[in-house]
């Protein structure tokens, strides 16, 4: 089942940055046993982005439809059966193992935190330490054989997701969220994207999707319109190949997500008419500018 958003613009992305949550993960907790006799099991989430996709894709069983109140996102699942139950206790369990992340792509995930139970102050996570020895910053800098090692484990990890959310299986393409430099000697997101595509059997487009001149880091910037002024004009995207697909654009870190979400926009006027994101991390929280408050 395939939920319409509306396009992409500067102008949601702009909003997108301010809601809040951002990510999260589902537990067991979520889905929630009828109060009385005759009644409905409910299931309760955080958000509806990528959720409620997931939700139906992977479970496709009656409910009333996803509805706000209370800060949360619910359903009552409609006449469920035993068998329903178990159906949907699986989805929790499946999604659970990743972080959700809310912003304007049709399907949004991390593979982990960059900390335990995304608290900055738990110590880092195994994909955290997978991405700081596999991604080079100095852009001169060549890969060795450990950088590939955890590259390679990444990968591994990555087209687990990939077979476990099975709902991005109609993905025609991937591609590369590009360098913030187009000089780099060694890319991780371009490496993964060239392993997953032949693993996976969808097409590369990452060549399609250049950097045309280097940006400053997003990150640093002190607002999301800095981080978007950054991004404007630093990726060119060809018009010609793009149209009627459905894209996965794949990087090892997201932060804010206006760089994947600048991207995906781009993506869209080029003519894709549906762009999923995952990325291997997903830091503890959304604006390294902005207190843990």
């Amino acid at each position: 089942m395939f939920n319409l958003k509306p396009p992409i613009t500067r102008d949601l992305i702009l909003e997108m940055a301010g809601l809040s949550p951002r990510r999260a993960k589902l537990t067991p907790q979520c889905l929630r046993q009828p109060i009385s006799q005759g009644k409905d099991w409910s299931l309760s989430l955080p958000f509806s982005e990528t959720f409620s996709t997931t939700f139906d894709d992977m479970c496709a069983i009656r409910h009333n439809g996803f509805r706000e109140g209370n800060g949360n996102y619910y359903t009552y699942l409609k006449g469920a059966d035993d068998a329903d139950i178990v159906k949907v206790e699986n989805w929790i369990s499946t999604v659970g193992s990743y972080v959700v992340i809310r912003d304007l792509l049709y399907l949004s995930f991390a593979i982990d935190y960059t900390c335990e139970d995304g608290n900055p102050d738990n110590s880092t996570t195994e994909i955290c330490k997978l991405r700081q020895k596999a991604k080079l910053y100095d852009a001169s800098s060549s890969a060795t054989e450990s950088t590939y090692i955890a590259a390679d484990e990444l990968l591994k990890l990555c087209m687990q997701f990939l077979l476990k959310i099975d709902c991005y299986t109609f993905t025609d393409a991937i591609v590369a969220m590009p360098a913030s430099r187009p000089d780099k000697n060694f890319d991780l997101p371009s490496y993964l994207a060239g392993k997953i595509s032949q693993q996976w059997g969808k097409v590369d487009l990452s060549h399609a999707v250049n950097t045309i001149k280097s940006r400053p880091s997003v990150k640093n910037q002190e607002t999301t319109h800095k981080k978007l002024e950054a991004l404007e004009g630093s990726v060119q995207i060809d018009q010609n190949i793009f149209q009627g697909k459905s894209i996965l654009i794949l990087d090892d870190l997201y932060q804010s997500g206006v760089s994947m979400n600048y991207v995906a926009m781009l993506l869209q006027e080029a003519g894709a008419t549906k762009v999923l994101g995952l990325a291997c991390e997903k830091t503890c929280r959304n604006d390294a500018n902005r207190s843990r408050r």
